[in-house]
C-alpha cells in the first residue's frame, strides 16, 4: 500500500503524478528530469498504480510551504525525485528538499523571489556533486542539492543574470531548460508588444555560468535568417523566442527548439517578410549551437500562432516523414 499512497502525496504537493523512487535493477525509478526525460515523453515504466488499484490510494502526508504569493498559494513546479528526496519550489520560488517517504523537510533555501511561476527544475550530477538549478526573477540560481546552499563558483555566488539586453522589457523564464553534458540550455519569455526582447537560445557552463554559445532565433542584421526581413525592420522587432521549452535527442546531441511569433504580434507592417525564425521548429547542435535545419509553420504571422511544445525527436522524424517534408538526413 505504501507505493500506492506515495504517488498521491506528490499529486497533492505539485499536481503531478510521480511514483515512489524505489531501487530497481531494471528500471530507473528516479525522476530527475522535467517531464521524465530530455525528450519530454511524460512516460514512466513503473507499474505499481493501475486501473484496478487506483481507488485504493490514500493520503500519506502533505507539505505546507506556509506562504502566499500575491494571494495565490499554488505550487506550479513539477518536483524532481532523486534517491528518495523530493525537490520543489514554493509559491515564492523558495527551493526545498523533502524526505519523499515522510514529507519531512530536509532543507529550505529562501533565495527565490517573485519571478514568474516555474513549472520545473533542472538537475546536474557528477558523482557526489549534485546541483539543483532553476530560474527566478530574471536570474539562474544553482544550489548544492545536498545542503540547499548556493554553488559559489557558479556566476556571482550561485546565480547569473539572464537578461540579454539592457532594455526595460518584460523578461522571465517559466519552464526549465535542457541539461546536456556540462551545458545548461535555455530560452525565455518576453512581451508580445513592440517593447520586447529579441529571441535567442543560450548555453551556459554548469560549473562557472559562462555563456558557451548563442543562437539568435530573431536574427541580427546580416546573420542567418536576416534575409527574410525588410531592411531596418530588425531594429524594432522582437520575440521569435523559445518560451514553451525544448527537447533533446541525446544520442545525436540534437536540440529541437520551437519558437513563438515575432513582435509586435498582431501588427506586421513594421516587419514585412517571412520573419525567420519566428513560428518555427529549429534543430541545433546542443554542443555548439550550430544550425542544422528549421521548418516554419507560419510566415509573417499576424495571429500569434506560436509553435507549440515539441515531443521527442522520434516523433519529429515520423511526422516529417508522414507529411513528406524532408529536412535533410538529420
Amino acid at each position: 500500500m505504501k507505493k500506492f499512497i506515495f504517488a498521491v502525496v506528490i499529486i497533492l504537493v505539485s499536481a503531478c503524478s510521480i511514483e515512489e523512487p524505489e531501487q530497481s535493477a531494471s528500471i530507473n525509478t528516479n525522476w530527475d528530469t522535467y517531464l521524465g526525460d530530455p525528450g519530454r515523453s511524460h512516460y514512466s515504466q513503473l507499474t505499481q498504480i493501475t486501473r484496478e488499484n487506483v481507488d485504493q490510494l490514500e493520503l500519506a502526508w502533505k507539505y505546507d510551504s506556509g506562504e502566499l504569493r500575491e494571494g495565490n498559494s499554488s505550487m506550479y513546479t513539477s518536483p524532481l525525485i532523486i534517491d528518495g528526496i523530493l525537490y520543489g519550489l514554493s509559491p515564492r520560488l523558495h527551493a526545498f528538499a523533502l524526505n519523499a517517504a515522510t514529507g519531512e523537510e530536509i532543507w529550505r533555501h529562501e533565495l527565490g523571489g517573485n519571478g514568474a511561476a516555474q513549472r520545473g527544475l533542472m538537475w546536474w550530477q557528477n558523482g557526489e556533486d549534485k546541483r539543483l538549478i532553476y530560474p527566478a526573477s530574471g536570474e539562474l540560481i544553482m544550489l548544492n542539492a545536498s545542503t540547499g546552499q548556493p554553488i559559489t563558483s557558479f556566476g556571482d555566488n550561485g546565480r547569473i543574470n539572464l537578461r540579454p539586453e539592457d532594455i526595460a522589457a518584460p523578461f522571465f523564464t517559466s519552464v526549465p531548460g535542457i541539461v546536456f553534458e556540462d551545458r545548461l540550455i535555455l530560452g525565455f519569455s518576453t512581451a508580445e508588444s513592440a517593447n520586447s526582447h529579441s529571441g535567442m537560445i543560450r548555453a551556459f557552463n554548469v560549473h562557472t555560468g559562462e555563456e558557451l554559445w548563442r543562437f539568435n532565433s530573431l536574427p541580427v542584421e546580416g546573420g542567418l535568417g536576416s534575409e527574410t526581413w525588410e531592411e531596418g525592420s530588425l531594429d524594432t522587432a522582437g520575440g521569435a523566442n523559445n518560451w514553451t521549452g525544448m527537447t533533446l535527442d541525446e544520442e545525436r546531441a540534437m536540440l529541437f527548439v520551437p519558437t513563438g511569433s515575432a513582435t509586435p504580434d498582431f501588427y506586421g507592417a513594421t516587419r514585412t517578410g517571412d520573419n525567420l525564425f519566428a513560428n518555427s521548429l529549429i534543430a541545433l547542435d546542443a554542443r555548439t549551437g550550430a544550425y542544422h535545419w528549421h521548418y516554419q509553420t507560419v510566415r509573417h504571422d499576424l495571429w500569434d500562432r506560436d509553435f507549440p511544445f515539441t515531443t521527442h525527436s522520434r516523433a519529429v522524424r515520423e511526422r516529417w516523414s508522414t507529411n513528406r517534408r524532408r529536412c535533410g538526413d538529420n
